[in-house]
């Protein structure tokens, strides 16, 4: 599998591309401040999702491994064509939320 590389010292955009109709999607973000390893250890992860139709889903990392977070795209994200808003959220202390990307989905 392909990680998503974020350093939560930066500002991202990015683009994925989900077809419309894939199950099983899974998707891992390695965190890094400053070039370092971020530790997600201890943290709450999930993703902010505003899809084209403007409602909402909130998807919780399905495992959290030192810097890496897994999430597992559902059926209801990719229902409907268009641009999804998405931001990769990290809650404690932190309190850091970062825009990650736009996902695409299409038919």
């Amino acid at each position: 599998m392909q990680y998503i590389d974020i350093d939560i010292s930066k500002k991202y955009y990015r683009k994925l591309e989900i077809k419309q109709g894939d199950v099983g999607i899974t998707k891992e973000f390695r965190t890094f401040k400053d070039g370092a390893v971020f530790d997600l250890s201890n943290k709450a992860v999930f993703l902010y999702v505003q899809k084209p139709d403007k409602t909402v889903v909130f998807i919780d990392a399905k495992s959290i491994t030192s810097n890496i977070a897994t999430f597992e795209i559902p059926n209801q994200m990719i229902i409907v064509d268009g641009i999804a808003y998405c931001e990769l959220v990290i809650s404690k202390n932190d309190n850091i939320n970062i825009m990650v990307l736009d996902t695409e989905v299409y038919s």
